[in-house]
């Protein structure tokens, strides 16, 4: 072959191996464009994770995270990876070290008391490659605090649910018991009518029985859909009744009673709002000093097409970080009592498509029952 010929042919191969090493370098191009196409794309996705996520090499280095982990971890910001278990702080948060030491899957974790609970799931996974050979581990922390806080409260509530339903048992086994009492109260009244004291003994036990009452009546109207009776009520009848259940108390204690009541009738079922009254009564004669209790009643019409009654008193008043409580069921601050008599005021009050208010102070206590026009 000729000098020439030879060097066609190197002349003809070199500049197919141009032609292949453009081809490569174009190949080498697109895959480190896709390589980084890549990149940024699994770091979104890494970023906008809801849990915080912590990747460790095989070596237990922590090699990634995101920004929930350094929400989670601050001292993670200021770091570059990779990290040694050695200089990750000690203990770490949220129970970590728990999970790495004893190669845990899934454990839960709380943070916390005294009602500033934190609750977290914590999962590790490995991740292998293509041979099934570990490359390393895969740990996500997950606030699970609405979570748990909506599960313990489902659990409350059906704790609740079964303590109503034993309650709605107990407070009918009372009440037939409790008719007897009564009956025969009213019966031996008659017949020691001209014994000296026995009349104000028997009102003081005709008095206990009607705040007994008062209790299973709570207990049965609060584990009942109520659908009240609307009528005209004649106000001044309804409190009649309402202090009556409430009268030992007041009388022991030497509250004065006041009403101021511009409104004769309200909308309303009477047997209901007789309750409503007496537990709002009781709850007011419980509250005052004795022989400087003073309880005033009012009603008159409001703004907005209502009427509203008012039950005041001149008490220590209600402390401000326990007033939105004072309405949720088995509430109470006494050592006695079931904290069923505000609930069940303001069940009731609602289901006569009103409202109730509360307003305390130092001064005193005024609950305000807002009641339709109709």
């Amino acid at each position: 072959m000729s000098a020439e010929n030879e060097l066609s042919l190197v002349k003809k191969a070199f500049e197919e191996f141009i032609l292949t090493s453009k081809k490569l370098e174009q190949a080498y191009d697109s895959l480190k464009d896709e390589a980084n196409r890549l990149s940024v794309y699994l770091a979104n996705i890494i970023e906008n994770v809801g849990s915080a996520l912590l990747v460790f090499n095989d070596q237990r280095q922590l090699v990634m995270w995101n920004r929930q982990a350094e929400a989670l971890m601050p001292f993670l910001a200021k770091r570059k990876s990779p990290l040694n278990l050695t200089e990750l702080p000690s203990p770490l948060p949220c129970d970590l070290q728990y999970v790495l030491e004893n190669e845990k899957r899934f454990h839960e974790y709380c943070q916390g008391a005294n009602g500033n609970q934190k609750w977290y799931e914590i999962v590790c996974s490995d991740f292998k490659d293509s041979r099934g050979q570990q490359l390393g581990t895969i740990i996500t922390v997950s606030d699970k605090t609405d979570f748990k806080s909506l599960q313990l409260k489902t659990q409350r509530e059906d704790r609740l649910r079964v303590m109503g339903e034993f309650a709605a048992e107990v407070a009918h086994e009372i009440r037939n018991p409790l008719a007897s009492i009564e009956l025969m109260m009213q019966m031996l009244a008659e017949d020691v009518a001209d014994v000296r004291g026995a009349p104000e003994l028997i009102g003081r036990i005709r008095s206990a029985t009607g705040i007994i009452n008062n209790i299973v009546t709570n207990i049965l109207l609060y584990t009942k859909n109520i659908q009240p009776e609307k009528t005209e009520v004649d106000l001044e009848k309804c409190l009649q009744q309402a202090e009556y259940t409430a009268i030992n108390l007041v009388v022991k204690k030497s509250v004065k009673i006041e009403r101021k009541i511009a409104l004769k009738t309200v909308t309303a079922d009477f047997d209901l709002l007789v309750q409503c009254l007496a537990n709002l009564l009781l709850n007011a004669a419980q509250a005052v000093t004795e022989n400087k209790g003073l309880i005033t009643i009012t009603s008159a019409s409001a703004a907005g097409g209502r009427s509203v009654i008012t039950i005041s008193d001149n008490g220590t008043g209600i402390p401000e970080d326990i007033q939105d409580k004072v309405f949720m069921p088995f509430f109470t601050t006494r050592n006695s009592g079931t904290g069923l008599g505000l609930a069940m005021v303001k069940r009731v009050v609602e289901a006569h498509d009103g409202i109730i208010e509360l307003s305390s102070s130092s001064r005193g206590t005024v609950f305000s029952l807002f009641f339709p026009l109709e």
